[in-house]
């Protein structure tokens, strides 16, 4: 007659997982997921407004610096590099700050005119680079451009007698559906800002530029 050895029997290892382990497993990871993705989207708003909030605060910052100084500035937005920075004119006459005019390609080099502008250095209006999360769709200036700007540099134009471009900047999150419109005012610098993409105080756009 044969002993069955229970020490051995219970130091048996077991292979593998059982079914409730499984969903038990599944349902944790369900809901670290139900957790963190909202907790994500809300970052990349809070990106997205806070971006929107320094293109707003710059361009009344700029406003006020070309009263005070009596000079032309403008801000840069770099759409391929998403760079924002701000320049100021050398005092050359406004008839030669049209953007495209130092830049024409037909002409030999000593005949282009040189560009009027250096960048402005100061500690209160910073440079700064739009975050990963974010694009700048397109840049409406229509004093300049012809139709929304979506790459290259873009211009708006700061006056000394106290106007600026008419403007519009469309953000984006870049992973989302999320989107806003800041509108400037020519006469205050002030900044609008309209959810959606939106042109001049909150109308609908241009069928082509949707």
């Amino acid at each position: 007659m044969g002993f069955v050895d229970h020490k051995k029997r219970g130091c048996q290892k077991r292979s593998g997982f059982s079914l409730v382990e499984i969903m038990i497993v599944l349902v944790i990871i369900s809901f670290m997921l139900f957790i963190v993705i909202p907790s994500t989207n809300r970052i990349f708003r809070t990106e997205l407004k806070s971006t929107m909030r320094k293109l707003g605060a710059v361009a009344q910052s700029v406003y006020s610096q070309a009263v005070f100084s009596q000079k032309l500035y403008r801000l840069v937005i770099d759409l391929n590099e998403s760079e924002v920075w701000v320049e100021e004119s050398t005092g050359v006459p406004m008839v030669t700050v049209a953007p495209g005019l130092w830049g024409n390609k037909d002409k030999p080099d000593e005949e282009k005119p040189k560009d009027p502008f250096v960048k402005y250095d100061d500690p209160l209006i910073e440079d700064f680079v739009i975050p990963e999360t974010v694009e700048i769709e397109d840049v409406v200036n229509e004093a300049w451009y012809a139709k929304p700007i979506s790459e290259g540099k873009v211009f708006i134009f700061f006056y000394p007698y106290g106007e600026m471009d008419l403007a519009l900047i469309h953000l984006r999150e870049k992973d989302g559906e999320t989107r806003y419109t800041i509108e400037y005012s020519p006469i205050s610098g002030a900044p609008r800002f309209y959810s959606g993409y939106t042109w001049y105080n909150g109308d609908e756009p241009p069928a082509e530029d949707k």
